[in-house]
This record gives structure tokens, C-alpha cells and sequence, in this order.
């Protein structure tokens, strides 16, 4: 029991220390977002379905970001079933740096590859 109260006061004071470290030098970042994909049409029996996007972001000079993202999508009724894939190609621009904001733009380009069955 002794071992277990000291790993985790050692781990409540190491995590400011791993938080600062993870922010100092950014370099290849990641993203994983899972979500439900909601059906906006009247048809019966539809219901909600996976959304998941992940994306790789890298800073390429000081205020420009590239970041490529795939997501996917799956929608079901009695009627169709559909699956949504986009691609992505983004690049954020953030001009000013802000210790309470963080203003930026994005652009980009993209495929979308749709499959929708009765």
C-alpha cells in the first residue's frame, strides 16, 4: 500500500514536469478524435454512427503549420447505409502570438471518396 501512495505522489508531481517538457519544442504532432456521425434526414430506422478523423501536423516555420488528416464517417438506415472518407491537405497560419488566444487560418485541399447503398 506504502509502494502504491508513493508512486502516485511521485506521479502528481512529475506531471507538471512531462506537461512543460511536451510543449517546449514542438515537432511532429498527432490527433485522434472519435464521435458519432448523426443522421440530419427523416429516414426510418436510422441511427447514429462512428466518426473518427486523425491527423499528423508538422510546423514547418514559426507561424505555418501543415497538418494531413483522414477521417471517416458511417451512417445506417433501413433504407441506405452510407460511408463518408475525406482526405485532407491543411495548412494553419498563426500570425500573433497570444497568451490567452490563438488566432489562426486555415486552407487547404482534399479528396472525398462516398459510398452510399440501398
Amino acid at each position: 500500500m506504502r509502494k502504491m501512495m508513493n508512486l502516485f505522489v511521485l506521479g502528481i508531481l512529475a506531471w507538471p514536469l512531462m506537461a512543460s517538457a511536451q510543449f517546449k519544442e514542438l515537432g511532429l504532432e498527432g490527433y485522434l478524435g472519435v464521435g458519432a456521425a448523426t443522421p440530419t434526414n427523416e429516414s426510418e430506422g436510422s441511427t447514429f454512427g462512428l466518426n473518427v478523423r486523425h491527423s499528423f501536423g508538422y510546423p514547418v516555420a514559426d507561424p505555418l503549420q501543415v497538418e494531413l488528416g483522414l477521417a471517416f464517417a458511417r451512417l445506417r438506415a433501413d433504407q441506405y447505409s452510407g460511408e463518408i472518407m475525406p482526405l485532407d491537405l491543411r495548412a494553419r497560419f498563426a500570425p500573433f502570438k497570444q497568451e490567452k488566444w490563438f488566432p489562426f487560418v486555415y486552407a487547404g485541399i482534399g479528396l472525398l471518396h462516398h459510398d452510399v447503398s440501398d
